[in-house]
């Protein structure tokens, strides 16, 4: 026993509702790259960026990156931002913080940031994770880089939820 819809079922959406608390739209990339030594405190992309294009109005946009970092020198933190330009969104979400010793610190960051955009069906957002650590230093921090030097795979997963 399913569910019907009424209305039509297109890229308007016009007289469709979306159940509450379902994910009505996905856009995930990974970014297996090396992103080099960020040094100063300015802010600067990890190369996470993806873009979805909204199905409703009154959705929300879950933003999940998946950050490999290594900190150098433990006692330099990682900042990490989630831009968006369309609704002029800058979050600053957790710091990663290093160890404290003069070994380099390695692991993964996860964040999740619930964005109620406001923007109308078709609109298209696109997200961008920015980092820049806590103060300049000459060794920073890096994207996908663990002391092993294997390349890892660092993601950012974009889930539009019906409200």
């Amino acid at each position: 026993h399913g569910t019907t819809l009424q209305g039509y079922v297109d890229s308007s959406n016009t007289g469709v509702t979306f159940p509450a608390g379902h994910v009505i739209g996905t856009e995930y990339m990974n970014y297996k790259g090396y992103k080099s030594y960020v040094s100063s405190t300015s802010w600067t992309t990890t190369n996470l960026t993806d873009s979805i294009v909204v199905k409703s109005a009154t959705s929300k946009i879950l933003v999940q990156p998946k950050i490999n970092i290594k900190v150098y020198l433990g006692a330099v933190s990682a900042y990490f931002r989630i831009n968006e330009s369309t609704t002029s969104l800058e979050t600053v979400l957790d710091d990663y913080y290093g160890n404290g010793s003069s070994a380099a610190n390695t692991g993964t960051a996860y964040y999740q940031y619930l964005h109620d955009h406001n923007q109308s069906a078709g609109t298209t957002l696109t997200y961008t994770i920015n980092m820049r650590p806590h103060v300049a230093h000459v060794h920073g921090i890096r994207v996908n880089d663990y002391m092993t030097g294997n390349q890892n795979v660092s993601s950012l997963v974009l889930m539009e939820i019906a409200q």
